[in-house]
């Protein structure tokens, strides 16, 4: 059988170095804290950009070539995301029933918006 070491006085760790630790560790977390909430707000921004995208793709999708647009504003909410649609001449109508138009969309929610603006050979509505 061995027997027990002695009990020295010098070992282990005195309590002005456990807290010395614990205020370093402290400073740390101090430091990583905003790095750590500025990549949450960049994750979120992310989301609700991924959701505009996805409105974006179904309005585009349900107003598709063969359906008629009409000059002026349309607007909605999807998703939770406020939109507005801008339809604007962008050429003269040339006799065939199609034409050049611009059209613009603009995008709320949770206190971040976005603009997107495309041009498209469409078929007016009378």
């Amino acid at each position: 059988m061995r027997s027990p070491r002695p009990v020295n006085s010098e070992s282990g760790f005195l309590l002005t170095e456990v807290l010395l630790a614990m205020v370093i560790m402290g400073l740390v977390l101090a430091a990583l804290t905003p790095l750590l909430l500025g990549s949450r707000k960049a994750a979120a921004m992310a989301e609700l950009d991924l959701k505009f995208a996805i409105v974006v793709r179904k309005l585009t999708t349900e107003a598709g070539a063969r359906d008629a647009l009409r000059l002026g504003q349309t607007s909605g909410l999807i998703d939770g995301v406020n939109w507005r649609r801008t339809v604007t001449q962008s050429s003269k109508n040339n006799g065939t029933g199609w034409q050049a138009v611009n059209v613009s969309w603009d995008f709320a929610a949770a206190g971040l918006s976005r603009h997107v603006e495309t041009l498209r050979l469409a078929r007016l509505a009378p």
